[in-house]
């Protein structure tokens, strides 16, 4: 395949997985946004930036 060429149709069960990597770290699972909502409300409770 060409670097050009754009995939006909992107596959969500592997977009969500490579995003979960992406924030979670190669174990992390799935990426849900409730997860990301969930982990970003924790750390303003906490008084993390």
């Amino acid at each position: 395949m060409d670097l050009l060429e754009k995939p006909d149709k992107m596959d969500e069960e592997k977009v969500n997985a490579d995003l979960g990597r992406l924030f979670w770290g190669k174990n992390g699972g799935k990426f849900s946004l409730r997860r990301l909502k969930l982990g970003f409300i924790k750390k303003r409770l906490r008084g993390k930036k």
